[in-house]
């Protein structure tokens, strides 16, 4: 379980009980957390005008990443299928996927402008 406080990420381990507390990201960030390195647990990260931060879980690392508009919604996922979520954004019924193997945004028209996304590992998007 986790909650998130003024920048703070508190975190309650679910195997152990214990209680950590991140300072990671500012009152005003949008949250992203998600599984970016593989490693099968959620890694902190958050969304701010248009540059996404990661504090990967395995290596406590932090990933830097531009990408997209300030007005785009966030919704990372496991997109192609490789254990780690991808980076990606919803604007105007456009998804735009940073996938693994690439180096810039995918675009996959689904939706239209005013739609809410709904993220899901399960969308199986081609690369």
């Amino acid at each position: 379980m986790a909650v998130f406080r003024s920048g703070q990420w508190i975190i309650q381990y679910s195997s152990t009980g214990q209680v950590v507390y991140v300072t990671f990201g500012l009152s005003t960030d949008t949250l992203v957390p998600a599984d970016y390195d593989g490693d099968r647990k959620t890694d902190i990260a958050i969304f701010r005008n248009v540059v996404w931060y990661i504090l990967y879980s395995s290596s406590k690392q932090v990933r830097i990443q531009q990408s997209g508009l300030s007005t785009d919604i966030p919704v990372p996922a496991d997109y192609e299928g490789s254990g780690k979520a991808n980076i990606a954004v919803f604007r105007g019924g456009i998804w735009y996927i940073l996938f693994a193997s690439g180096s810039s945004m995918t675009q996959a028209n689904f939706g239209l402008s005013g739609d809410m996304p709904v993220e899901s590992a399960h969308i199986g998007l081609p690369n």
